[in-house]
């Protein structure tokens, strides 16, 4: 959530269009409409595909009930999820190629792709391990100031409010 003034805001897309537009430089967006376009479907693609998988993993931070068959079906949909999230973490090495950021400079889609996949490491899932191309673009921005404030705000609301996630471990 982002509070201007009396302006709310709570939807990530709307979040980084909003500060582009008020902060335009540097730009979150580039300016060739071609590049412009890729970096919105890869927000997009963020947001609404990758995203998807990840819903399943949500449920790890949370106490687990009495009822012990939907916590194992909970987790047989994880292994699907994760499984998934995998793939688009090839798809992801595809797109983003020998570039330092997925459409040439620092952009919306690296945020929102940086944010997902933050998400998903928080709640046990995958590591990036296998995809050198996106653990590398994953480290540099986990190195950025700004990340690293956010990661550590989370980590420590994480450690308030939620229970430990266990690491990932492969299933077979």
């Amino acid at each position: 959530m982002l509070v201007d003034g009396d302006l709310i805001l709570y939807d990530s897309t709307i979040i980084i269009e909003y500060l582009d537009e008020k902060h335009p430089s540097p730009p979150l967006f580039p300016k060739q409409p071609a590049a412009r376009a890729r970096c919105r479907l890869l927000e997009l693609e963020a947001d609404e595909v990758l995203m998807v998988p990840v819903r399943d993993l949500l449920f790890r931070s949370e106490p687990p009930g009495p009822d012990t068959a939907a916590r194992a079906e909970q987790e047989r949909k994880a292994r699907e999820a994760e499984d998934a999230i995998l793939v688009h973490y090839g798809r992801l090495e595809a797109k983003l190629g020998d570039e330092t950021f997925f459409c040439g400079e620092f952009c919306a889609a690296d945020i929102a792709t940086f944010m997902v996949i933050h998400h998903e490491r928080r709640l046990g899932g995958p590591p990036l391990v296998g995809y050198p191309k996106l653990e590398a673009w994953f480290s540099r921005l986990a190195g950025r100031p700004a990340f690293a404030t956010v990661m550590a705000e989370m980590a420590a609301a994480d450690r308030e409010l939620s229970l430990p996630v266990a690491p990932y471990r492969k299933h077979l």
